[in-house]
């Protein structure tokens, strides 16, 4: 067990490794990012600038005070600390029960990021390209410190927040995807940044269209169809906006064939960015709930679009995109062989057939007291009493449930 230490960030001193600090990560994204071994004074000094009063080091990791002193929480304050709940620093991905919980407050945050970085839209304003790159920048602090955080992230819904919602969403699982593909920060950043503008266009777009809770009729369509143009005018020349991510504005609904819109591109004339999304814009609108239309299950949803593999949707990102959700994506509702019905709450790249799992029902369909299933147990034993899964089950047939009920 590692031994950690809360000390005065007066104390600090390169080659201490820092494990946690209390700081919201919408006011520095990127500091909260480099948590680790400390190179030189510079994030010392960073630390004090923001008001941080102490930092907990990881004594197995990095050095100690240069005085060591068994109370060193009397040299910062009258009394011991109070316990932490703040859930601010991001969890390992060995702690399954408080990797959701870390991922319900930062689905909270950053859809109200989202909609602060798109609601001035409908106003007349400008993009706030600033504050979506700080919620960039913590996705990927996320995906690199424990990537199930935006596998939760990315299953999370707010039905009726829908287009802040799906942004979000096709922006986490652009910086998901990009980290899985080994991409650079630099190209995780511009992937995410795009999926979270791609559909910045519907906030031009009349509400009673965006928001009608049935089929829209062939002129309702039409309008609809006219969100990537409209968004891609309205940002393509805004300052700082990358020239790939308004591509992404305008092309997400291309298709390789040719069969999109608006201007029924073919192959390599659609850009890299706008392949991608379009991947991941049709994965998380198929495992979405609509008023009209109930949601696929994550394996349904990959069956679908694997179908167009090759005609709409380009072979290599759909067969790395398949490899990185993985067979079981989390939000997929399976039946074990005993017949109890679980809900997959995690993915292990080593175990594909093993995910982490919660079970919710008993085999007749009753609820039951959410319990985890042991997953470790069952990539290793030959015989797991009938802990396996055995089928996937579609949200027709059994509803997941809240991801919020299984804490």
């Amino acid at each position: 067990m590692a031994v950690i230490k809360r000390i005065p960030v007066e104390r600090l001193r390169p080659g201490m490794f820092v494990s946690r600090f209390e700081l919201s990560w919408f006011k520095h994204p990127y500091l909260t990012s480099r948590l680790g071994v400390l190179g030189d004074h510079k994030t010392i000094a960073e630390l004090k600038a923001l008001g941080i009063d102490s930092v907990e080091i990881d004594l197995d990791r990095g050095l100690d005070v240069e005085e060591p002193c068994q109370d060193d929480w009397l040299l910062h304050q009258g009394e011991p600390p109070k316990p932490d709940n703040s859930e601010t620093a991001i969890p390992s991905a060995s702690d399954p029960s408080r990797t959701l919980r870390f991922a319900k407050k930062l689905f909270t945050e950053a859809v109200d990021r989202t909609r602060h970085v798109l609601g001035g839209v409908e106003d007349g304003k400008p993009v706030e390209l600033e504050q979506a790159k700080m919620l960039i920048a913590r996705l990927i602090a996320s995906v690199k410190t424990n990537e199930s955080v935006l596998r939760l992230l990315c299953v999370l819904k707010d039905y009726d927040e829908y287009t802040y919602t799906h942004s979000l969403n096709v922006a986490s699982m652009g910086v998901l995807f990009g980290n899985h593909m080994g991409l650079p920060d630099s190209q995780l950043e511009l992937i995410g940044l795009s999926g979270l503008l791609h559909d910045v266009g519907k906030c031009l777009l009349p509400k009673d269209i965006v928001n009608k809770p049935s089929k829209l009729t062939d002129a309702e369509y039409e309008v609809m169809k006219s969100h990537t143009v409209l968004g891609w005018e309205y940002i393509k020349d805004q300052p700082g906006i990358p020239v790939p991510a308004a591509l992404g504005v305008l092309e997400h609904h291309e298709r390789l064939d040719g069969s999109g819109y608006p201007r029924r591109l073919k192959g390599s004339n659609i850009a890299g960015v706008s392949r991608i999304l379009s991947v991941l814009d049709v994965y998380d609108a198929l495992t979405s709930d609509r008023v009209y239309r109930t949601r696929m299950s994550p394996h349904m949803a990959l069956r679908t679009i694997y179908e167009k593999r090759g005609g709409a949707f380009p072979e290599n990102v759909l067969d790395r995109f398949v490899k990185c959700v993985g067979l079981y994506p989390p939000g997929t509702v399976v039946q074990l062989k005993n017949g109890y019905y679980a809900i997959v709450t995690g993915h292990d790249p080593a175990r594909p057939l093993n995910p982490y799992m919660t079970i919710f029902r008993n085999p007749d369909g009753l609820p039951v007291k959410p319990r985890r299933v042991a997953t470790l147990r069952l990539g290793l034993e030959k015989s797991a009493s009938g802990y396996e899964i055995a089928r996937h089950v579609e949200p027709t047939e059994v509803p997941p449930p809240d991801l919020g009920t299984l804490l």
